[in-house]
């Protein structure tokens, strides 16, 4: 890769409304897309028949795709800069809404669905990539915070307002409302943001990941982190809801409003694990303890759930929410380990396994608790989501014990 830096326009504004607000606005059209799947699923369910098993697979081939662009959109990003790469990309989302707001059948429904997450699979990193040209690099750690919380907000306008708007209008009429939003957003993109003009060599691209996967601390936090966020990701996009409903009793209108509360609860989480890290390194507590602290109590939040499954449901999924965002740190820890010119690929790298592990997970979900037949009501059995969750619970455990007994492999600041 070439060492001389990128030619680039200047914002002729300040940054702030030329980088931070159209990018960030692309991320919160990722979290959107992402979690409308769980207050339209019973929708879904009943207007195409779905069971289980399918709208667990409909929810999850978000991820599928998303991931399957990882790797392919870091090397765009570090060739062609954030602003087309990212116009490109949502292009794609504008049709993939549209073929979900069309779908007469479970295919379609599929197809509009993968071509979404196409869409969103880099707009946190070329957020991330974009913040890196034109903010000063002290000053990275806030606006990346500032870029997660902010964007988060798309997945809070997906739980109670959408369930208000889907009780006016039709649901293909929302994903025709997304469509036009993406429009705006890349019409932003186009106009405001500024470009790098010459691109930079990919050189050792493709080599570099492989020297990313050849790190021993990669094995080490991928399974964890991986874990901790794909849980968090496959509960709040989808599977929250259904336990809500199937195990706790509630009806549309409070599983809904519990998911904006986990929504709500995530985006100062992102900030207050970030700031923690960062400020605990000060006096010396490493990353790797704030992040295996935060681990602990993410395992402690689904214990309460499992434990008392009817009782403190505010509390117990707000916590979730909140904790759940611990297993970002992951991306911090693996930088700081990682050769400064492939921060950007082991960025993509675990992000990668993170969606992957979505994927796996969401769909998993959704195969397991279809192993259980329904109940007359056309509900899931408590004991079907209760066995579920105390499998994601003990795979996060034993992922963790994976990370915390190689000390030698990791970071020591």
């Amino acid at each position: 890769m070439s060492s001389a830096s990128p030619v680039r326009h200047g914002p002729a504004l300040h940054p702030i409304a030329t980088v931070l607000l159209p990018f960030t606005a692309a991320f919160f059209l990722q979290e959107l897309y992402r979690v409308a799947g769980a207050v339209m699923a019973p929708r879904l369910v009943a207007g195409f028949s779905l069971d289980a098993r399918e709208i667990g697979l409909l929810t999850s081939v978000y991820f599928l795709t998303f991931a399957a662009m990882q790797l392919p959109s870091g090397l765009l990003l570090d060739r062609f800069g954030p602003r087309r790469v990212l116009a490109a990309l949502l292009s794609i989302g504008i049709l993939g809404a549209l073929v979900f707001a069309t779908a007469t059948g479970f295919g379609a429904l599929l197809l509009g669905r993968a071509m979404l997450g196409l869409a969103g699979s880099a707009c946190l990193m070329a957020s991330f990539t974009a913040a890196a040209l034109w903010f000063p690099r002290e000053r990275l750690v806030l606006v990346n915070g500032a870029i997660l919380a902010l964007g988060s907000l798309g997945g809070l306008l997906a739980t109670v307002p959408m369930e208000w708007l889907l009780g006016v209008v039709d649901w293909r009429w929302v994903w025709v409302g997304m469509a036009a939003m993406t429009c705006g957003v890349i019409v932003g993109l186009l106009r405001v943001a500024p470009e790098r003009t010459a691109s930079t060599a990919v050189g050792s691209g493709w080599a570099g990941y492989g020297e990313i996967l050849r790190m021993p601390l990669f094995w080490r936090i991928a399974p964890a982190s991986t874990l901790t966020q794909g849980t968090w990701l496959a509960y709040q996009g989808l599977w929250a809801g259904a336990w809500l409903a199937d195990v706790a009793g509630l009806g549309q209108q409070a599983v809904a409003a519990h998911l904006l509360l986990m929504i709500c609860a995530a985006v100062p989480g992102y900030l207050l694990f970030g700031l923690m890290a960062e400020r605990l390194q000060r006096i010396g507590v490493s990353a790797r303890q704030t992040f295996i602290a935060g681990q602990i109590a993410f395992l402690a939040a689904q214990t309460v759930i499992l434990a008392l499954p009817e009782r403190a449901t505010w509390l117990a999924w707000a916590a979730f929410g909140l904790l759940g965002t611990a297993g970002g740190l992951g991306f911090p820890i693996l930088t700081q380990a990682s050769p400064q010119h492939l921060a950007g690929r082991a960025n993509s790298a675990l992000n990668l396994t993170l969606f992957a592990g979505a994927f796996a997970l969401q769909f998993g979900i959704g195969w397991m608790i279809g192993a259980w037949p329904r109940e007359g009501s056309g509900s899931y059995p408590d004991g079907a989501h209760w066995w579920t969750l105390l499998v994601q619970t003990g795979l996060q455990a034993l992922a963790l014990c994976w990370f915390f007994l190689a000390p030698r492999v990791l970071p020591r600041s």
